[in-house]
């Protein structure tokens, strides 16, 4: 009965240890964006670089299951510099591969603005974390990095009466990367 006893209590703080991401665990943190690419068409080619800031606040509303809230500003230059910033929840799920490495699916929707010299715009964008995951040196830091997703967004532009949507697809060079700070 003794030893028992003993597996069960060994067990029970074992199992505790290995769902880092408890229910009502919560976070803070945020993400830095980094990003080029080059449009090549009839001979002629167009570079544009994007950095990015987004810092989050997260609650575990269930083991492994992450809704936070997120806040970015984007920068975008090409030919002319367009400013975004982005408002919104994000849900994630955290697998866990082993004692500090996880697989964490994202999806976050928000609200955008977008303004440059010659247009402003506002709408809605939708992105899926596909290739995401969380390194946890200690109990209470995390990185967190993203090499895949595909992104959705609508913008409405209010001066030229027109609306406009793309489909977005990250591999690599639109990587992300993230420090949390769990409490």
């Amino acid at each position: 009965m003794k030893k028992l006893l003993i597996c069960s209590m060994f067990f029970i703080a074992t199992l505790t240890y290995s769902f880092a991401q408890q229910k009502g665990d919560k976070y803070v943190g945020g993400s830095l964006h980094l990003a080029t690419s080059t449009l090549i068409l009839d001979g002629g080619s167009a570079t544009t670089v994007d950095l990015g800031l987004s810092p989050e606040f997260g609650y575990f509303v269930a083991d492994k299951l992450k809704l936070g809230l997120q806040a970015g500003y984007f920068l975008s230059y090409n030919e002319t510099v367009t400013h975004t910033a982005a408002i919104g929840p994000s849900l994630a799920y955290y697998v866990r591969l082993s004692d500090n490495f996880y697989y964490t699916p994202e999806i976050f929707i928000g609200f955008e603005y977008a303004g440059s010299k010659y247009l402003d715009g506002y709408g809605l964008g939708l992105s899926l974390s596909i290739v995401g995951f969380e390194f946890k040196p200690k109990p209470n830091i995390g990185i967190s990095f993203n090499v895949l997703g595909i992104g959705y967004e609508f913008f409405s532009f209010p001066d030229l009466d027109m609306n406009g949507s793309g489909l977005s697809f990250q591999l690599g060079l639109k990587s992300s990367i993230g420090f949390k700070y769990y409490f």
